[in-house]
């Protein structure tokens, strides 16, 4: 005669047997993000980058991040889910031009989930 599991069913099993018909529900649409329509409002208001880029929360930490670790080492990988999310809310135009303002290459790998920054010796010759 088998003996019955003295455990029973693991939390886990419990709520999916009560919530199996709520599991199966549609996926909420993604959020958006508070200054992700500063992008288009930059185009189309004529506002300098400086200006611009200031405006994006999060990106002066970033880019002291970037430029202490390219003083140091000859590249930077940015993986980071919340350092990929301020580099994505700027158009490609404006994260290269925020590159070549300080010197860096910038090349985007693996379908946009890193971005790596080298810096860039021809930049750096001509300033």
């Amino acid at each position: 005669m088998k003996k019955p599991n003295v455990r029973g069913p693991s939390p886990a099993r419990k709520a999916h047997l009560v919530l199996r018909g709520k599991l199966n529900r549609k996926s909420k649409p993604v959020p958006a993000l508070p200054f992700a329509t500063a992008s288009r409002n930059h185009c189309s208001a004529r506002i300098p980058a400086g200006l611009f880029m200031e405006k994006i929360d999060g990106l002066a930490g970033l880019t002291n991040k970037i430029t202490a670790r390219l003083a140091t080492k000859p590249e930077i990988f940015i993986i980071h889910p919340a350092e990929l999310l301020i580099l994505r809310s700027m158009s490609d135009q404006d994260l290269r031009a925020l590159a070549a303002e300080n010197g860096w290459r910038m090349v985007r790998r693996l379908g946009g989930r890193q971005i790596e920054f080298y810096n860039d010796a021809s930049a750096r010759e001509s300033t």
